[in-house]
């Protein structure tokens, strides 16, 4: 069966042995040169989660280590890091290797042991990794052989981690998906659940693994009927676990299990006063950690446009609302944000509120049924992720967070309060990302109105140095999702080398769809809404034109990845004769074959967001908004790239789009990261992406052609198109007993750039046929 790349002959670059490109130059000196600053202020830090350790080392009063990621600035990939305290200067690199191609770890999981041997092994994590960026993520075992009473032997499906003490064995090999590993009591239990796609590929139901036993022995606790399913939460005595599915980002129902009946129907939690059919999203959802509560916490969009945060009792189905703006609910601390439960102990939790992008912070104090606003440091820029405490070592009041801003990748610091209620920040030394040495930014926060009123938020950085003299070009990024949202956080090759390297201006929307504004704004761009959201791109360069006189409107380019990749697809299609160039990465061309070739575990989450093609009416409105049914509205240069073992946007979906574009001779880039999945993780790939992709977005610095000028020789254009003859071919012997002669010529056609190769056959041959559609190089001239 013949594929859209069949035909393309790709070029390899040197140095970049798994990338593969057609129609994209070598790299330019300047760009490669030019980014090279910026790659030492993009090494962050990201916490993982404190280790585990047993009653006698903490009896001995011995300090847990800290399990954070980071990338080495000479490796391709994030590795595994321990530092034992915030004054650490010497982390201890766990992880070694660099299996595969464009693999990524995640849920990096403490356990205090397990017995899947036959002998205890003491310590150490359990989490999940795919190996080349296709999402087929298994589940690991990490240990150290120094912490055992009894090193173990040689053990099947081993990872090489040498020069590192540590040791990982698979558990898992197969090709389904292991999601979310979750252990009792907080790490301390010897049961393990995960999510797991293992009975057909699709529907992500939950299982378990008893650690205390010998062999994996998966058992199925719950028998989610369709689309993605997660363990949350145990409660505390163990006989309750939480679970969600995920039917859609606005329909997010959870249910509580039973675990000494698991063959008994699990509960579906149900809020008073909410209609049962209705969609509702809860997120975050944990048990109380007292002993005997069955009070559950989570957040919610039940009772209003924005998630909010309340106490729910299982026993009474009643909740206490905690953060909801609604005055008749009474909320102890109402906020007209989204509120998230980011940590959580028996004492207290916290929360962040997503103000306009901004972070807030807040802590509940349990006993006293109190939330206060907690002051951030950094003049309300800094974003904190991943908070955690140690409570499961006995530390409650010890509190992590990886913090970002414009101006500064993640870093991880001790959070402490000071008496008056504002938070200090103790640095993890070790965990300090570097101070860039060239300007950063902080961005402007802009709403323009779109075509129908709504009020739209961006964020617009401007070059704090320039060496344009008149008005500046500008780059329009748009995100994906389509319910992600552009937060003021730290982005090297956009925010820092486009702004200074480049001169240009850019301008970040969050457009209709997007999470942070509430679930009617997130659903204003569902199905056979899709369109307005691209509108949200038209009024902004109508904004731009008549609000931002810095901007010089005939040089703008668009740009964006997955569902900001057929955005810029789409904006192409709408918007040509406004957008000098396109770059987009692992981008949707046409809805309906998106949708049949994604994974089959994401296929009913993506159809609750984009439309079911397997209703006639539906697919009929999905391939009417297409781009790739609409290239011949495209006339601009346009740069895609792609991993090859991409599982969520396929290849094919970057190879339809790159060919019908190609065909009409546009200049057109593709660059595909062979061993890699939904963005470029290989940091060579990564980097090749960026350099090839900024070369393309160059375009913008050219000043515009006069438009006189450009009108005026249109009429012109059609006379100048000769042809010239190549050469000839005798054929074989004609009816008529006559040598039938195939004529080859040159001819450029009308609407492309260069000239082509075409034959006839003989004087009288009206339909000639066209053998070259290339594109390569600029100026190429062909010869004899």
């Amino acid at each position: 069966m013949s594929t859209p790349g069949d035909s393309l002959n790709y070029d390899r670059h040197d140095g970049f042995d798994r990338i593969k490109t057609v129609n994209v130059p070598p790299l330019p000196a300047d760009i490669v040169e030019g980014l090279k600053p910026y790659e030492l202020a993009a090494l962050a830090f990201n916490i993982a989660e404190f280790e585990l350790i047993d009653e006698t080392a903490l009896a001995g009063h011995k300090e847990p280590r800290l399990f954070f990621m980071h990338r080495p600035q000479s490796e391709q990939m994030s590795q595994v890091y321990a530092v034992r305290s915030p004054d650490d200067k010497s982390p201890e690199r766990l992880t070694y290797f660099n299996t595969g191609g464009g693999r990524t770890i995640t849920n990096w999981t403490p356990v205090l042991g397990d017995n899947l041997h036959g002998k205890y092994r003491k310590g150490g994590a359990i989490f999940s990794m795919d190996l080349n960026g296709d999402e087929v993520f298994q589940l690991w075992r990490y240990w150290e052989d120094d912490a055992q009473e009894v090193p173990f032997g040689p053990v099947a499906g081993e990872l090489d981690n040498k020069p590192g003490r540590g040791r990982i064995e698979r558990l898992t090999n197969d090709g389904f998906k292991y999601l979310r590993p979750l252990i009792s009591k907080q790490g301390r239990g010897n049961l393990l659940v995960f999510g797991s796609n293992l009975e057909n590929n699709k529907d992500t139901k939950i299982y378990s693994v008893d650690l205390s036993k010998s062999g994996w022995n998966p058992v199925k606790i719950f028998d989610n009927p369709a689309g993605i399913s997660y363990p949350a939460s145990f409660s505390a005595n163990e006989q309750y676990l939480i679970v969600n599915r995920s039917i859609s980002n606005s329909n997010i129902p959870h249910y509580v299990v039973d675990l000494h009946n698991v063959t008994a129907e699990a509960k579906q939690i149900l809020l008073p006063g909410i209609d049962p059919t209705m969609p509702v999203a809860i997120r975050s959802a944990q048990f109380l950690r007292r002993s005997g509560s069955t009070n559950i916490i989570f957040d919610t969009d039940a009772d209003g446009d924005f998630t909010s945060v309340i106490l729910y009792d299982l026993t009474t189905n009643s909740v206490q609302h905690l953060t909801n703006p609604d005055p008749s609910l009474r909320a102890i601390c109402p906020i007209p944000w989204n509120v998230a439960l980011q940590a959580l102990t028996a004492d207290y939790a916290l929360f962040t509120a997503n103000r306009d992008g901004y972070c807030d912070l807040y802590r509940y104090d349990m006993a006293l049924n109190e939330m206060k606003p907690i002051m951030l440091p950094g003049q309300g820029e800094n974003i904190l992720k991943d908070i955690i405490t140690d409570e499961a070592n006995g530390r409650p009041n010890t509190i992590l967070a990886s913090i970002t801003s414009p101006h500064l990748a993640s870093s991880i610091s001790e959070l402490a309060l000071s008496s008056s209620n504002t938070l200090v920040l103790k640095p993890y030394v070790a965990c300090q990302t570097h101070k860039p040495d060239y300007p950063t930014s902080s961005p402007a926060l802009i709403r323009y109105k779109s075509f129908d009123g709504l009020s739209i938020p961006a964020w617009v950085y401007k070059p704090t140095e320039t060496s344009e003299k008149g008005k500046l070009p500008c780059v329009i990024y748009i995100h994906g999702g389509p319910t992600a949202q552009v937060r003021p956080s730290f982005r090297v090759s956009l925010n820092a080398y486009i702004l200074n390297e480049m001169g240009t201006a850019l301008i970040m929307p969050n457009v209709r769809g997007s999470g942070g504004y509430g679930k009617a704004y997130q659903k204003a761009d569902d199905v056979f809404k899709r369109e307005d959201s691209v509108k949200d791109i038209g009024a902004l360069i109508e904004y731009i034109s008549s609000s931002m006189p810095e901007i010089d409107t005939s040089r703008i380019a668009v740009m964006g990845g997955s569902y900001g990749g057929y955005m810029t697809f789409a904006c192409l299609v709408h918007y040509s004769s406004l957008i000098r160039c396109g770059v987009a990465s692992c981008g949707i061309a046409n809805w309906v074959t998106f949708l049949e070739s994604t994974h089959p575990s994401r296929r009913a989450h993506r159809r609750n967001e984009y439309g079911d093609e397997s209703d006639p009416n539906v697919r009929k409105f999905l391939e009417s908004i297409a781009p790739l049914n609409h290239v011949d509205d495209i006339n601009v240069p346009l740069y895609i790239s792609q991993g090859e073992q991409d599982t969520r946007v396929p290849l094919s979906e970057a190879l339809l789009m790159f060919n019908k574009v190609r065909a009409k001779g546009l200049d057109t880039w593709l660059v595909v990261g062979e061993q890699e999945g939904h963005g470029m993780a290989d940091q060579d790939r990564l980097e090749f992406q960026r350099h090839s992709g900024y070369d393309n977005v160059k375009t913008v610095n050219v000043p515009a052609l006069p438009r006189d000028i450009v009108e005026g020789l249109k009429p012109y254009e059609a006379a100048a198109l000769g042809f010239r003859l190549c050469g000839t071919e005798k054929l074989t012997e004609s009816a008529s007993g006559l040598d039938a002669i195939r004529f080859y010529y040159q001819h450029r056609p009308p609407g492309e750039r260069l000239p082509q190769i075409y034959s006839v056959t003989g004087p009288s041959d009206r339909y000639p046929e066209r053998l070259t559609y290339f594109n390569v190089g600029s100026g190429r001239v062909f010869d004899a």
